[in-house]
C-alpha cells in the first residue's frame, strides 16, 4: 500500500478516520480531505489567505507608522495598491 499521492472522497479510510474537514474562507465553505498523517487531531488548515490588500493599511500604520492621510496620499498616488 502506498501513501503517495491524493485520497479521495471515495476512499474506504476517509471517513472512519475523520479525514474530511470543512474549510471556509470569504466567500465558501469547502470539504477538503486532510492528509494522510497527522501530527495534532486538531491540525489542518488554518486561516485562509488575505485578500490582495487586505492588511496594506494595517501594516503601513504599525511597522511605518504612516497616518491615515498619509496612506491615502500613497494610496491616489498609485504607490500602495
Amino acid at each position: 500500500m502506498s501513501f503517495i499521492g491524493t485520497l479521495s472522497f471515495d476512499d474506504a479510510q476517509v471517513k472512519p478516520n475523520r479525514m474530511i474537514r470543512m474549510v471556509t474562507d470569504a466567500k465558501e465553505t469547502q470539504a477538503i480531505v486532510m492528509p494522510t498523517v497527522m501530527f495534532n487531531e486538531d491540525a489542518g488548515p488554518g486561516n485562509p489567505a488575505p485578500e490582495f490588500g487586505e492588511h496594506t493599511d494595517e501594516i503601513l500604520r504599525e511597522i511605518s507608522e504612516f497616518d491615515q492621510a498619509r496612506i491615502a496620499q500613497m494610496r491616489a498616488s498609485g504607490a500602495v495598491a
